[in-house]
């Protein structure tokens, strides 16, 4: 009688390795696909964040700007007529000079910016309230963001809301132990704040066509350039409205005063990785830059 061998259903161990590596690289494709998906997904989230801001930024300044011109043209409030005074009657140097110190007033990098009076020449203006809760800062690029946070969220010193929509970005972060709230990135990192970003990328194409020049200084062959340098370049007469660039981990303010050097209000991301360069405006850097994003300047002069 013939025995019959039937053969038991199941995989060889040849075929279970095949199997095995198949899925194996299906599924690094997959997980490669779904990360590239999500970091492009997320650094799309971040830019359109950071356009909201800076949008609501530009915004600011220009109101600024617009106040400061009424001030000067109505000579309605002590600080237009000390600016007159300074600039000897010349509305266009006075305007400059107004505007100047409330960029820095209503715009400050640092918490000890925020709560110190701010003085240019002879104008005086008191801190804003709505910056009277922040206690020590540090010194960092979270501290300029927690700032911007307030100066967008608070319209003047009434701190009635300016920017509606905003605080949904909201994120919050400790400084020296205070808690705060300030805008953040898709990566959960707090953007950052500039008031006059001086980077050298600003100097040339697109941002400019011919010679740089200061975008504050409305007045025709920018007639403040002179008043300016003469009081940020000769201590002690030194004004303080000047923008503060990073560099060695702290905000450093610029050697000198130029009236040749174009630069704009903007707001920053640390990138993907979630870490400040140690040059904030580098080309080889992940940072996320809102005039470069924006083309802030690339009007020309």
């Amino acid at each position: 009688m013939t025995r019959i061998h039937h053969r038991r259903p199941g995989f060889t161990l040849i075929e279970l390795l095949v199997v095995i590596s198949i899925m194996a690289v299906l599924m690094a494709l997959t997980a490669g696909t779904f990360f590239r998906v999500r970091t492009g997904q997320m650094n799309r989230a971040s830019i359109a964040t950071i356009n909201k801001v800076q949008g609501a930024l530009d915004n600011r300044v220009k109101a600024i700007r617009d106040t400061a011109k009424d001030e000067i043209r109505k000579q309605s409030t002590p600080a237009a007529k000390a600016a007159l005074s300074d600039a000897a009657g010349d509305n266009d140097i006075a305007l400059t000079l107004l505007v100047y110190a409330k960029m820095k007033n209503e715009l400050p990098m640092t918490f000890a910016e925020a709560k110190a009076p701010t003085t240019v020449g002879s104008i005086q203006l008191q801190p804003r309230r709505p910056f009277a809760t922040l206690g020590a800062g540090n010194n960092s690029p979270e501290e300029s963001g927690v700032c911007l946070f307030i100066a967008l969220t608070n319209s003047g010193g009434d701190g009635a809301a300016a920017e509606g929509g905003l605080e949904q970005q909201a994120l919050t972060t400790s400084i020296n132990g205070g808690n705060y709230q300030t805008f953040a990135d898709a990566y959960g990192t707090p953007l950052a704040f500039v008031r006059n970003c001086y980077a050298a990328e600003l100097q040339g194409a697109p941002y400019v066509k011919a010679a740089a020049s200061d975008p504050y200084d409305p007045s025709p062959s920018h007639k403040a350039a002179t008043l300016l340098t003469s009081r940020w370049n000769s201590p002690p007469s030194r004004i303080q409205p000047f923008p503060l660039t990073w560099s060695g981990g702290n905000w450093n303010p610029p050697a000198a005063y130029s009236s040749t050097a174009n630069h704009v209000p903007t707001v920053l991301s640390a990138g993907p990785n979630a870490k400040w360069d140690a040059d904030l405006f580098g080309s080889g850097t992940d940072n996320l830059l809102g005039f470069r994003l924006r083309r802030e300047g690339s009007s020309g002069n």
